[in-house]
């Protein structure tokens, strides 16, 4: 993602969460698989269902 990406995404959904995981390229499955799950389920887990 260029930098300048994220800024034009919060500006079209501001309750968009940018999370940002060190040491990951395109492929961050593959790069932090254990950082992308840990973050994927933390997402599931807020997410506010009722």
């Amino acid at each position: 993602m260029r930098p300048d990406e994220p800024a034009g995404m919060l500006a079209h959904r501001p309750d968009t969460k940018v999370v940002r995981i060190p040491e990951a390229s395109h492929d961050v499955h593959l790069d932090q698989p254990a950082r992308l799950h840990e973050v994927i389920r933390t997402f599931v887990l807020d997410l506010d269902l009722a």
